[in-house]
């Protein structure tokens, strides 16, 4: 197992400054990189680190757990806008990638960077798990989120990728803040399964924790495999006084031949306390030029007209008004289906009355 920090096992306090590294892990081995150091304190500054996890070709498992900046960051640490990349598997082994873009755990006043985060791809008929994180594992006090930008790993082949990417992070409390995030889920080429789970701030958020105004977009399909996307605007879980951002989710398509399933939350799959939703955009896109299109299996499990919600469809065939489009009901349970084109999504229990104010088409 390689363990490697970029300028120190120890800490960074004061005002002391790391140097911008590159860190590469070892094919076929176990790996972790921090790109700075151990702990980052006070008003310790940050570098702009390079991280790539190894790869594997073999048999066996691998892991790479790579740190952009630290283990521990609090104070008024600042994270660096780092690089952060995850092994592929090319053999019929398993490679794990859990990747954290600034530390494991973020207190304080401590403020992520602007991360640029990717997993790892699977080219063989071993599996992949790339779980992302793009500021920090934990973040709690008054810790605030970066801009971030994260990619999920491709399948190629004939193996499985299981992507679980946050905007911020796993779990959010007190005060912690999510930064406005970007999040592409990974595309199927190959005949294996992916599965994209994408949570535009965390997993869980509670106490007072806020999201950011995040993009998610689902991964597409263009093999013979099984690819689904579950997209959370902001968390899957809200509790407490939680309040989520005002995001834009974007459906993943297939090609002819093929089949996608996209599971859309706009704020969050469980709400409870006082947790607030925001005004989310649920977006389904077809690109006819490329023979791309969102499909069937489209569900929006919290369309909201209280919370202005609004379904865009864009570059449908024969879709350019409101008029073009159809509904249907269902009873069991109640839920309203909108017919567009030859795409269909399924406004998951909403049986109210949609009017032209509800949609944009472009």
């Amino acid at each position: 197992m390689a363990t490697i920090f970029g300028d120190t096992s120890g800490s960074l306090t004061g005002t002391q400054k790391g140097k911008d590294q590159i860190l590469v892990g070892v094919d076929n081995q176990d790996n972790t990189l921090v790109g700075d150091a151990n702990t980052i304190t006070d008003h310790a500054k940050r570098a702009s680190d390079t991280l790539i996890g190894g790869n594997n070709s073999g048999v066996d498992s691998i892991e790479n757990d790579l740190f952009g900046d630290a283990f521990t960051m609090s104070g008024f640490a600042h994270g660096g806008n780092d690089i952060v990349s995850g092994g592929d598997e090319n053999g019929s082994g398993d490679v794990t990638n859990v990747l954290d873009g600034d530390a494991l755990e973020m207190s304080g006043t401590a403020k992520g960077g602007n991360d640029t985060m990717t997993g790892g791809d699977n080219n063989g008929s071993g599996d992949v798990f790339n779980g992302l994180a793009a500021d920090a594992r934990l973040m709690s006090g008054s810790a605030q989120g970066g801009n971030d930008t994260l990619t999920g790993g491709n399948n190629t082949a004939d193996g499985t990728v299981l992507n679980l990417l946050s905007g911020d992070a796993v779990f959010m409390s007190n005060s912690a803040h999510g930064g406005n995030d970007n999040i592409t889920g990974g595309n199927s080429s190959g005949s294996g399964s992916l599965e994209n789970d994408l949570m535009g701030d965390a997993v869980n958020m509670s106490d007072s924790a806020r999201g950011g105004n995040d993009i998610l977009s689902g991964g597409n399909n263009s093999g013979s495999g099984y690819q689904e996307n579950d997209l959370f605007g902001d968390a899957v879980r809200m509790f407490d006084t939680a309040r989520g951002g005002n995001d834009i989710l974007i459906a993943g398509t297939a090609i002819a031949g093929s089949t996608v399933t996209n599971l859309m939350w706009g704020d969050a799959a469980v709400m409870s306390g006082s947790a607030i939703g925001g005004q989310d955009t649920f977006v389904f896109k077809d690109n006819l030029a490329a023979g791309q299109t969102v499909g069937i299996s489209n569900f929006v499990e919290d369309f909201s007209q209280t919370q202005h919600d609004v379904i865009e469809f864009s570059g449908v065939a024969g879709v350019t008004s409101f008029a073009n489009l159809s509904f249907d009901t269902t009873t069991d349970p109640g839920s309203t289906i909108i017919h567009a084109g030859t795409d269909q999504v399924t406004l998951v229990g909403f049986t109210g009355t949609l009017t032209a104010h509800d949609f944009l088409i472009v």
